[in-house]
């Protein structure tokens, strides 16, 4: 009875095992499988190819190329401003009157004193011709006569002093009107009608200051790599002259512009 027992149980339990099985192949067949996830969309654009040129950015001052101190030439009370303070000025045109007046004055003085010594010199050049015939004859001495040819000589000398002494005259009329050396824009009067300005170095009164505008001077800084590298593609540009034989394009971007429109 022991062996029939033992036997029993086996063909139990296998018969479980079966109806297991078929129980789990039946609930497999019965569901459907999932069908697989769609493929991600993915965008698909061309690769474009092109020259990007490199280039930096810098903050820079501009600095005109001509700046020139307004300065009087000659000593005296300033008469009148011609000028109106930021405007653009010509070149030789008048900014300053100093009072001409005492520089008129050495000017009649000196031409008046061209006057004499040129008829001195006239009265010198007759007496040294009577002289000469006089000498001839012997009615006077060669002491006399050479004293005067040197008067006549001396009289020459006088009269070319005069010459200078009316034009260094004339010139100091002249630079009463103080002039602009350059066209550009002028700045303040630094001193007003009615004050005594002095000429001369190092005391010189400072009038007002002109800088041109026509062309300009760009300054700004960049650190030692940049330059490095800008200077070897110059050189290269340039077929090894460097800098000078090189070309690297600047533009200029003011605060109120957009971009860089100026080369």
């Amino acid at each position: 009875m022991q062996n029939r027992r033992g036997r029993t149980l086996v063909t139990v339990s296998i018969t479980v095992l079966v109806i297991a099985v078929a129980l789990v192949a039946w609930s497999r067949a019965g569901t459907p499988t999932p069908p697989p996830p769609p493929p991600p969309a993915v965008t698909v654009a061309p690769v474009l190819q092109r020259d990007v040129a490199e280039w930096n950015e810098f903050s820079g001052r501009l600095q005109a190329v001509d700046q020139v101190e307004i300065r009087p030439r000659v000593s005296g009370y300033l008469k009148r401003v011609t000028f109106t303070e930021g405007r653009e000025v010509r070149k030789g045109e008048v900014l300053f009157e100093i009072d001409p007046r005492p520089y008129q004055a050495d000017l009649d003085r000196a031409q008046a004193q061209l006057e004499q010594a040129r008829t001195e010199a006239e009265l010198a050049q007759r007496e040294v011709g009577r002289a000469a015939k006089l000498v001839d004859v012997q009615a006077i001495s060669r002491e006399e006569f050479d004293s005067r040819t040197s008067a006549q000589a001396n009289s020459v000398a006088a009269v070319r002093a005069a010459e200078a002494a009316v034009e260094t005259a004339r010139l100091n009329i002249g630079w009463t009107q103080v002039r602009s050396p350059i066209a550009g824009r002028v700045s303040r009067a630094e001193v007003t009608e009615g004050n005594l300005v002095q000429a001369g170095p190092p005391d010189a009164t400072l009038l007002t200051t002109v800088v041109s505008l026509d062309s300009m001077y760009l300054y700004f800084d960049s650190d030692e790599q940049t330059f490095l590298r800008y200077s070897g593609e110059a050189a290269q540009g340039g077929k090894g002259g460097g800098w000078h034989g090189g070309h690297l394009p600047v533009y200029l971007g003011l605060a109120n512009e957009t971009g860089f429109p100026h080369e």
